[in-house]
């Protein structure tokens, strides 16, 4: 009787610490992600293409979640206002506040990838689509990031 209580309590330690040993993470990613600089309506959809290709999380390992910091820079003589987000794609996201940048001041938005341990392994990629609006009022447009990751066991 003793043994089987002992076999049954190393069992339950055994199984608890394997449980335990596999909680997700969160990295903070340290690389730096160029600052999107807001230029004035007519030059802004070009500008932001050739700035920010996309946001690269490298590599994640499954269970793990991994978040950048995108900032923005206005450069406009008018306060751009973030009107919301939509991320795209398997794992991308991050909830995102509507905000107001005022002109010459920057803000940064947190965009994360979790590595789901049901997704398949390998390339992943998203989209994150801004949607803003500045100078006339109600005016509003959008722009995309592109975001990819990379995940592994």
């Amino acid at each position: 009787m003793k043994v089987a209580l002992l076999c049954s309590s190393y069992l339950l330690f055994a199984v608890s610490f394997a449980f335990a040993s596999i909680e997700p993470a969160v990295i903070y990613d340290g690389s730096q992600i160029p600052t999107i600089e807001i230029y004035q309506m007519e030059k802004l959809k070009k500008d932001l293409r050739e700035q920010l290709q996309f946001v690269d999380f490298g590599k994640v390992k499954q269970r793990h979640t991994k978040i950048k910091f995108v900032k923005f820079k206005n450069n406009t003589n008018h306060v751009v206002t973030c009107r919301g987000a939509t991320f795209t794609g398997e794992g991308f996201g991050y909830t995102v506040e509507n905000f107001a940048v005022e002109p010459g001041e920057t803000t940064a938005m947190k965009v994360s990838f979790y590595a789901n341990p049901a997704s398949a392994v390998g390339h992943k990629t998203g989209k994150l689509e801004i949607r803003y609006a500045h100078e006339e009022p109600g005016e509003e447009d959008l722009f995309n990031i592109q975001m990819k990751a990379q995940v592994y066991r």
